[in-house]
């Protein structure tokens, strides 16, 4: 029996820049025009879970971590 998890072939859906000031200042869907505004509802939900993480992990003495990894996953798609 093997025992390998099959591989998912991944490709990007859309793309954010987000300022200094955790704000999102450009959001491209490349699924079509269709999915751009739940694009940037998810880009304000990463903005949100990353200001969450640097409040729970930081502190005067202790700088919060650069890399946050995989932020939270929904049905079909990773963010």
């Amino acid at each position: 029996m093997d025992s390998r998890i099959p591989a998912v072939p991944l490709q990007i859906t859309s793309l954010a820049i987000i300022s200094p000031s955790n704000a999102p200042l450009y959001v491209h869907s490349f699924t079509g025009s269709d999915d751009e505004l739940r694009h940037y509802h998810l880009a304000h939900a990463a903005v949100d879970v990353i200001e969450e993480r640097i409040v729970m992990t930081s502190s005067p003495t202790k700088p919060a971590e650069s890399y946050v990894g995989l932020l939270f996953c929904m049905e079909d798609m990773a963010l």
